[in-house]
């Protein structure tokens, strides 16, 4: 039985008509299977695919195949369909010569049903051997070529087509852009959706990367969330850049995932040939620099590699170097500052604020490392030891005797977003031995906004700790009353953006305002940062805003300069519009 048939179809190819009478009496009652043959004295070449696609089996007289050698040379291109088997004659003299290169070889003379049916049998389990193991190699081909999740070409295959394409390019004087794309906050969707819907988005992204060029255009998965393309033949830039705002307005459609429509954005690097590079491997380098600094200077865009982005690269790389050195030689330091009850004046809250004290450059501003830190992953080392270092800190001061007060810590988005960052903050507490009513977490209204079911779960199990949330640099998003009052928060802090000219800027007074009474309307607390005028103090005591924090009061110090200052009635109220700050020292 073969292919599912339970008939053996033969095609005989042999001049004498007598052969056909001798196998069919022969086999029939030698093989498992019924044997039909079907016979012709020659075979053109024209008919022979026709015929293959039809038959199980082929016996082919020897005498033919030795005579017309460009027919034979056909025949062989064929033989991986259809299994082979040659009729000879004992006395022909070529036999001796060929045996080793033919082994299916039959004597006419000599075979009986039981030999012939034997080696029909041996012939065919030979020949599906071979094609399980071609199949094989087509797979294992297919494997070190293709991304085994979305099918599309892998780094490896996608950089031997962009060889090709420039070598092309060379012969014809022609362009080619190579393009790298990256999805948005992938990472942080990903952990917050899990691992098999991060899946389903990139095969959904990597179909509509597909269809959007030509066929003949390889796409590639890098890695990751990392795409690449490769656009031969090209006249102009404008052309490549009306490509990838079409690709960006593709990405940026609605995906469906678990009947949950979700948006995403992304960023597009562009190199071009020959200006940008001469090989594949610069091509898709400098594509991916440029990706990069269209991530970073506003999201959703593309950009053109150019010289300059070449060293923001390496200094990039540089200072990526000197973080990992940071965190392996304990270099990262944490300040704290107070944050001031409006009314009593008393501390009722301090922010950790992590620092880096350089051995060489001295103390570096977070603004300069902590972006790259959320960029590069490593801010999830950094922010976990910031936590750590935060709650034992504030279980010292209260074993002090000093009075008891919440702790506020600063989360990423990619920190707050893992699967264990619940059972993360709940061990942390328990190393410290603090209690969780004096801990608040501090997260980005981007990061609260997302509002996927994961997150707000993770803030609900929070809130039943007894921890505080706290939107951070509220006002600098995009978020509405109608979500606000669906996440369980507790305390809007004003971005100090809006504090900086509210004494001489109408609008920013009126947004400080309406922030105030829009928190007084939802049971939540306002914090003021930014504090740095008597003028702005007074501002916002007169506004009934709940809490400050700034400059005017105190900067961020180590833990040994700033316990003074956390002494009961260290900022203290006199009353009126006034402020006493005698024990102050800044």
């Amino acid at each position: 039985m073969l292919n599912g048939r339970k008939t053996l179809k033969t095609l005989l190819i042999d001049p004498s008509f007598a052969e056909v009478k001798k196998i069919n009496i022969s086999l029939n009652s030698h093989l498992p299977v019924d044997f039909h043959i079907i016979h012709t004295t020659n075979l053109p070449e024209h008919r022979y695919s026709e015929r293959n696609r039809s038959v199980d089996l082929f016996l082919v007289d020897f005498d033919l195949l030795q005579q017309d050698a460009r027919w034979w040379l056909c025949f062989r291109q064929e033989l991986g369909h259809t299994p082979i088997i040659a009729l000879a004659d004992s006395n022909d003299p070529s036999i001796q010569d060929d045996l080793y290169q033919h082994p299916n070889l039959v004597f006419k003379d000599f075979y009986t049903g039981a030999l012939l049916g034997e080696k029909i049998q041996h012939t065919i389990k030979n020949w599906k051997l071979r094609q399980r193991l071609r199949a094989a190699e087509v797979r294992e081909t297919y494997l070190n070529t293709r991304d085994p999740l979305t099918g599309l070409e892998n780094q490896s295959l996608f950089q031997q087509r962009v060889t090709e394409s420039i070598q092309q390019c060379e012969r014809y004087q022609q362009h080619l852009a190579v393009l790298v794309l990256d999805i948005d906050r992938f990472k942080t969707l990903n952990n917050s959706l899990g691992f098999q819907a991060g899946d389903q988005l990139l095969q959904q992204v990597a179909k509509r990367l597909k269809s959007t060029v030509r066929d003949t255009d390889p796409v590639a998965r890098l890695g990751g969330d990392d795409f690449a393309l490769c656009l031969s033949g090209i006249d102009k830039a404008h052309d490549v850049a009306q490509l990838a705002e079409s690709l960006l307005a593709t990405v940026a459609q609605g995906i469906k995932i678990e009947n949950m429509e979700y948006f995403v954005s992304s960023n597009i690097g562009i190199a071009l040939y020959p200006g940008d590079g001469r090989d594949a491997g610069t091509l898709i380098s400098h594509a991916g620099t440029a990706m990069q600094n269209a991530r970073s200077e506003g999201r959703n865009q593309y950009h053109f590699y150019t010289v300059q982005m070449r060293n923001n690269a390496k200094a990039r790389l540089a200072m990526e170097t000197e973080i990992r050195r940071a965190i392996e030689e304990s270099q990262f330091r944490v300040h704290y500052q107070p944050q001031i009850d409006t009314q009593t004046g008393e501390v009722v809250a301090v922010e950790a604020l992590v620092r880096w004290q350089h051995p060489r450059l001295g103390l570096i501003s977070p603004h300069d490392f902590i972006p790259l830190s959320e960029d590069t992953g490593l801010i999830l080392h950094l922010g976990n030891w910031v936590l750590k270092e935060a709650c034992q800190q504030n279980s010292k001061w209260q074993a002090a005797g000093l009075p008891k007060f919440r702790m506020a810590v600063n989360l990423s988005a990619l920190q707050f977003e893992q699967q264990d960052f619940v059972e993360t903050v709940v061990q942390t507490l328990a190393d410290a031995q603090l209690d969780p009513e004096w801990l608040e977490l501090e997260l980005t209204e981007g990061t609260l906004m997302s509002n996927t079911p994961n997150s707000i779960e993770k803030l609900h199990q929070l809130k039943a700790m007894g921890i505080r949330i706290s939107i951070d640099d509220f006002g600098t998003g995009y978020s509405s009353l109608s979500q606000l009052k669906q996440l369980p928060i507790d305390v809007l802090k004003v971005d100090q953006s809006f504090v900086r000219d509210v004494t001489e800027n109408s609008s920013d007074a009126a947004i400080i305002t309406a922030i105030v009474a829009m928190a007084k309307s939802l049971s939540l607390s306002v914090i003021a940062e930014g504090i740095e005028t008597s003028a702005q103090q007074q501002f916002l005591r007169n506004l009934d805003c709940h809490c400050m924090q700034g400059f005017f009061f105190e900067k961020p110090q180590t833990a040994e300069n700033l316990m003074p200052c956390l002494a009961p009635g260290y900022f203290r109220s006199e009353g009126g519009s006034s402020w006493s700050m005698a024990n102050r020292t800044i």
